[in-house]
């Protein structure tokens, strides 16, 4: 079988998984800082036509509009919060503030520099979507090392710690046992978000394009999150529910699609099996949370914890949680704790201030499901937005995580791809 190698992508792939998944190489420094001023430097010296026709897509345009007079809006409540409220510490209105702008500014520098590099070298969405999932299969088999290699668990785990937290930052063991199979910036749920998006996108793509390689490809991607977040599992087998949905709309059933889908199940037991033999305590969190989910387990899981009151807990005030108070509730000093990103996202900016940012989104999203040219790009934009919705329930998903970089690109992507000509530079929707 001949490979062929291609440089372009080969490039866009390894950029990806710096971007995406963040390794954490630079002590103390998250390397989307770094590429960032890469980004920065050659949209301005090498596309800076193909940058301003992206910023100039009326759904894109729209999406920032509304996405900076929330970020105003609550810097101002923050700064009353801060001044005659709450008065909390000025760190914990800093990092809220951070994970917004991390997504409006850091995160949109660079989805920009890869949309222009596609368009100016020739990759369609397709190919993109491909150096998507390359970056998780490398990922991937990062994976696959630390699971058969104990000792290069442990060397990545080190590096993790001291370069994230600092060497006086240690998890307990059973954390240690269950997760960090992995090596990215977050490892944790955020990290289970974006490799649940990549191991969909491969079953999205299976059950369209009907190729063998994407059944292996999609049993590795989804091994990432089962040994990490659960989290990532349950997004990444959403798309199954997109595809069951396509076929009871079309009432058609492929044979060869049913062929894939029992071929995907068997991989996915015989792995489940070497799960239980190679990263037993992972195993046993999965399958508990399996139980938890159907009622059958009465144990502490993930989703017993997201299912706590506390958990769900909203200001008292009807004016607060109308508008909020300035403040989030992540680990906040003297207010009860919740991971709930619609809870947090309630207590800084309210229930109106929530479904004015939400509904950005969700605009963002129905205007590239509008856009799509074909029944794989449209697949790809509705799973992308209810996995974002689906992680808000048991994360902070507004934030510098790996699922967000994922969405934001292929959505820009897709605009810009579909609906501007890229010779004259002119918009063909306005």
């Amino acid at each position: 079988m001949k490979i062929k190698l291609d440089p372009r992508k080969i490039y866009l792939s390894l950029f990806l998984f710096l971007f995406i998944f963040m390794p954490p190489i630079i002590p103390k420094i998250n390397i989307l800082y770094l590429l960032d001023l890469i980004s920065f430097f050659l949209l301005f010296t090498e596309y800076k036509d193909d940058m301003l026709a992206v910023l100039r897509i009326k759904s894109i345009k729209r999406f920032n509009e509304a996405y900076w007079i929330f970020v105003l809006c609550t810097i101002i409540h923050m700064f009353y919060d801060f001044a005659f409220v709450n008065k909390l510490d000025l760190i914990d209105y800093m990092i809220s503030l951070y994970k917004l702008i991390g997504v409006g500014i850091l995160i949109q520098i660079v989805v920009i520099y890869c949309v222009c590099y596609c368009n100016k070298n020739k990759l369609s969405i397709e190919d993109l979507i491909q150096c998507i999932i390359c970056a998780g299969l490398i990922q991937a088999t990062i994976t696959i090392f630390t699971l058969l290699s104990p000792s290069l668990k442990l060397f990545l785990y080190r590096i993790f710690i001291n370069n994230v937290y600092g060497s006086e930052v240690q998890f307990a063991r059973w954390m240690y046992s269950e997760r960090f199979f992995g090596f990215a910036r977050v490892l944790f749920d955020g990290f289970g978000y974006g490799t649940g998006i990549i191991a969909g996108l491969v079953f999205l793509r299976l059950f369209e394009k009907h190729k063998i390689k994407d059944v292996f490809q999609f049993s590795v991607l989804l091994l990432v999150p089962a040994v990490n977040a659960i989290t990532g599992v349950v997004i990444a087998l959403f798309s199954g529910i997109i595809i069951l949905v396509n076929f009871l709309s079309n009432k058609k059933i492929k044979i060869l699609s049913i062929i894939y889908f029992v071929g995907v199940f068997a991989i996915g037991i015989l792995g489940m099996i070497m799960l239980k033999e190679k990263a037993a305590m992972s195993f046993r969190r999965l399958w508990a949370n399996i139980l938890a989910i159907l009622g059958d387990y009465k144990g502490t899981t993930s989703f017993s914890n997201l299912m706590r009151k506390s958990y769900w807990i909203l200001p008292t005030k009807v004016t607060n949680v109308l508008f909020g108070t300035g403040h989030s509730v992540y680990q906040i000093k003297n207010y009860t704790h919740s991971d709930v990103g619609y809870i947090n996202m309630i207590w800084l900016s309210g229930i109106i201030g929530s479904a004015w940012l939400y509904g950005s989104f969700i605009a963002l999203a129905l205007n590239v499901k509008k856009c799509s040219i074909n029944t794989l790009q449209k697949n790809i934009s509705i799973f992308c937005i209810f996995a974002f919705l689906l992680f808000e329930a048991k994360g902070i998903g507004i934030a510098i995580n790996t699922g967000i970089p994922i969405i934001m690109l292929i959505y820009y992507a897709i605009l810009f791809e579909n609906c501007c000509d890229k010779t004259d530079k002119k918009l063909l929707y306005i």
